[in-house]
This record gives C-alpha cells, structure tokens and sequence, in this order.
C-alpha cells in the first residue's frame, strides 16, 4: 500500500527580467552602491485555465497579471534573512531592511480541485553578466586560497560573480512555511562571504584570513518537480491549497548580502527568471 500522487494540469509560470544597473568596480557590496531595478517585467498567467489567479482576493481571473509597476518601484540592495524571507535585515547587523530593497509581492490564487503546489523542473534562472566589471585580485598569493575556501576558479586573476548565484527566492503558502529557492546553490561562490574576507585582506594584506564570515546565512532548500502532466511528485511541496479556497502566497526575490557572489561587480548583470509551478493531487491509498 502506497499514496500515489499525480499533476492535474494546474501550472502557474511566473516570468521575471531583472536588469540591474549601476556601475561599480569595487571590491564588495557597499551601501553606497545599490542595483537599480529598471527593467522588472513579472507576469503570471496560469497556462491550463485550472487556477484562478489575481493581486488581491475579489480580483481572481485567467488574465495574465503584470507585476511591472510594482517591481519598477525596487532598488536592490545587499540584504540577508533568517526566517526564509518572511523578514529582512541590513546584512552584516540586526536592523531591518530598508523599504524596497528587495521585491515582495503578494499573490491570490484558488483551485477548483484541492492541491500540493510544487515549482516545477522548468523553472530557470539565467543571466547575462556584464563581465567587463568582474573584480581582479593581482596578488596571486591569495588566488588559491580563494579557489579553496569559495569553490570557484579565479581565471586572469578575475573573480566572475554573478547575480543568479548570489540571488534567492523565497515562495510561501498561507498557512506553510516558507521555502528557498537558490538558483545558483551548486555555483558560483556558494559559501561564506568573499566580500568581507577580502576587505579585510585589502585592510591587512599580510595574509588571507583564514576564518572570515560565516556561511551564507539562508540556503535553498526547494528541490524542483521533474514531472509534467503525470506521475509522482518526486519535488519540495511548498504548501497545500483547499478546494475552492482563494490562498494567499507570498513571493520574495532579493540578492542575498552574505553570499560569496554579492560583489560590486553584479550591478550591471540582467536576471531572467521563469517561475512554474505545479498543482499536484494525492490520490487515495491503493
């Protein structure tokens, strides 16, 4: 005897072009140089006519929804969490987040049928990265040092970061907890933070520090759904939506201030984001 479940054709795409914009050449995020949102289309559409979908709870339809506005009013900046996204915080401290320094959006959504919602294999984050930008380390000394403790290779000297790998999302179901999506969680410089060990190498550059910050403080720990229209779930549920009741989820995209790619040379990266997700029905014990 075993629960089998299966897709019943209710999936959400949410599309997402983030271009970033405000040159810097430094070394590590700063407060003084944020990433200007100018170019933020999010749409989301229900591609099978099986959710009803709108910005607020009486607003529900099949129309696509056009986040652009919304997201046009964003700038981000290097911020962190410890509770998923439900709250932010300044990294490096304990105070809160500034206002739209991260995207935020709440959403409604209703099934006829009751279903575990699952983001789904399709989803892709990818980017261009403005590499012109890239930091160089000159001091070969600490190049290895760098390639062992972040796990990416330093090439012409040149630290290629870039803002998927540094970007996180968070997606929650009223009445779940939240949970991680992390598109670049086996790239890039994946731990610890490569900003604030090398400003203290540039402040006492007699050696590398071979400590520095913690690991990233959130990691991603949404597995995608590989399947389509059938078959098991084999993906992280990220929460359950009733028969005929309309469900608030709480969607947050932000650059994640402890992580080792979040250096000044982003700034100039374009993100393009696809989001699906995927109602899935458990059938009864068989």
């Amino acid at each position: 005897m075993k629960a089998t479940k299966k897709l019943i054709g209710a999936v959400v795409a949410l599309i997402a072009a983030l271009a970033v914009s405000v040159g810097a050449t430094f070394a590590w995020f700063t407060t003084s140089n944020t990433a200007k949102v100018n170019s933020f289309e999010l749409k989301v559409q229900d591609a099978t006519g099986s959710l009803y979908i709108g910005k607020s709870a009486t607003t529900l339809g099949l129309s696509p929804i056009d986040l652009t506005t919304e997201a046009a009013a964003v700038t981000l900046k290097d911020v962190t969490t410890t509770d998923k996204g439900k709250t932010f915080k300044k990294k490096g401290g304990n105070d809160p987040a500034e206002a739209n320094s991260y995207f935020t959006v709440e959403l409604w959504v209703k099934s006829d049928d009751a279903v575990g919602l699952y983001l789904h294999t399709g989803t892709t984050m990818t980017c261009t990265a403005d590499t012109t930008n890239d930091l160089v380390i000159s001091d070969t000394k600490i190049h290895s040092a760098i390639e062992t403790k972040y796990g990416a290779t330093i090439t012409d000297g040149k630290i290629a970061a870039t803002a998927d790998n540094a970007a996180r999302v968070s997606i929650m179901v009223e009445g779940s907890d939240p949970v991680i999506w992390e598109p670049g969680s086996e790239q890039g410089y994946k731990t610890g933070n490569l900003a604030a060990d090398y400003e203290t190498y540039l402040s006492n550059p007699t050696e590398w520090p071979s400590a520095g910050a913690a690991e990233s403080t959130v990691k991603g720990d949404l597995t995608l759904n590989t399947q389509t229209d059938k078959g098991a779930a084999d993906g992280t549920k990220i929460g359950d939506l009733s028969a005929g009741v309309v469900t608030k989820i709480t969607i947050s995209i932000w650059l994640e201030g402890t992580d080792g790619d979040c250096l000044n040379s982003i700034l100039k990266d374009k993100i393009s984001t696809a989001l699906v997700f995927a109602g899935v029905a458990a059938e009864e014990e068989v």
